[in-house]
């Protein structure tokens, strides 16, 4: 029996057919999305391998080379031997051995004499230096600590000769880099890429100037002029 192209059993076909072509064709074009999803996901994910392997890692190490170049365990170390100065800290044996031999080795370096002299040395007068200032029997710690510091001072390197020079090293270390960063910030303000020719001396006075001058306001060109 053959179907008249205009019967409904017709239309109903074709737009069967239609139906499945548009659902075919929405199912390519689904699985495309999803293809190009997934692609775009493995395409991020090897960028993100690839950045973190390229450049975080390196920069990461290179930052631990830099603060362990900048901050050695060795000077970290020496640091906590002025702890031998503190009269008002409890030491155990081990603990006094281990600041000595931190001490002796830094003193050690900068003279000729053996370590092993340096530390018996060192021993010997810090055994005589807690003895005189524990006898004397200081009400607080202001008065023990301006003791110690009398103790140390050049008149009495005779006496306690390494534990002077110990102390005075102790002087120069800094409480913090705050001094040291105003001085690197002056320096990128003075010395820019239009004033790269600055001679050193110069560059040098522009800097004092700038981190222990007075103030713009306050500064007298016309005296500084005829000067």
């Amino acid at each position: 029996m053959l179907v008249n192209a205009s019967s409904p059993e017709s239309e109903w076909q074709k737009n069967i057919e239609a139906y499945l072509k548009k659902a075919d064709e929405e199912g390519i074009s689904i699985s495309y999305s999803v293809r190009n999803q997934r692609m775009r996901s493995q395409e991020t994910e090897s960028y993100k391998e690839t950045f973190v392997n390229s450049f975080c890692k390196p920069y990461l190490e290179a930052l631990k080379r830099n603060l362990k170049a900048r901050f050695p365990p060795e000077d970290i170390k020496f640091l906590s031997s002025y702890q031998l100065f503190d009269p008002t800290a409890t030491l155990s044996s081990d603990k006094l051995h281990t600041l000595l031999n931190i001490a002796a080795k830094q003193l050690a370096s900068a003279t000729v004499e053996h370590e092993s002299e340096v530390f018996s040395a060192i021993r010997s007068e810090y055994l005589i230096f807690s003895s005189t200032i524990r006898q004397k029997g200081f009400e607080n710690t202001s008065d023990v600590m301006k003791d110690v510091a009398a103790q140390l001072l050049p008149g009495h390197t005779t006496v306690f000769p390494l534990l002077a020079n110990l102390a005075s090293s102790l002087l120069v270390i800094p409480a913090s880099t705050a001094d040291c960063e105003r001085g690197f910030s002056a320096l990128k303000r003075i010395k820019t890429s239009t004033r790269n020719r600055l001679s050193s001396g110069t560059l040098e006075d522009l800097m004092m100037i700038d981190l222990e001058g007075k103030d713009v306001s306050k500064f007298d060109f016309k005296r500084e002029g005829a000067v």
